[in-house]
């Protein structure tokens, strides 16, 4: 144990300190401080790291193996007549589906009873189809 100057006041305290005896101030020598400083900065590290090691094990373990890729080339199947639509319509393409009833002059409401859909979403689905209709010149 060295005698070392206090970081506030400059008095000779020992370096093994807590409290400089002169002015109070806890960890006196800039050594220990340095220490402390040091042992608290490799716990976070440590933290930091570990957590990173978790979480990269988490999501490995969650994620999909394989990526599916969706076909959007393909035109959307018919209705089937004798299938009832509801389950028919909850598919990725039921806005080409709606569009189909649209034109076999059903009603908003119809169409909504049948598919479950809102009518908000029936009447965008319409209105959109009635866009490209107009720009296509129909």
């Amino acid at each position: 144990m060295a005698l070392v100057p206090c970081r506030e006041c400059g008095k000779e305290v020992s370096d093994a300190a807590e409290k400089c005896p002169y002015c109070g101030i806890s960890t006196p020598s800039k050594k220990r401080r340095q220490v402390k400083l040091a042992i608290t900065a490799i716990v976070l590290l440590l933290l930091i790291g570990g957590g990173a090691w978790a979480y990269h094990k988490v999501t490995s373990v969650f994620a999909p193996d394989t990526i599916t890729t969706i076909d959007t080339t393909r035109p959307a199947p018919k209705l089937d007549k004798t299938v009832p639509v509801k389950p028919q319509i909850i598919q990725k393409d039921y806005k080409e589906k709606v569009e189909e009833m649209l034109d076999s002059d059903k009603s908003v409401g119809e169409i909504s009873d049948e598919t479950g859909l809102s009518r908000k979403e029936i009447r965008r689905i319409k209105k959109e189809k009635a866009e490209r209709d107009k720009a296509a010149g129909k």
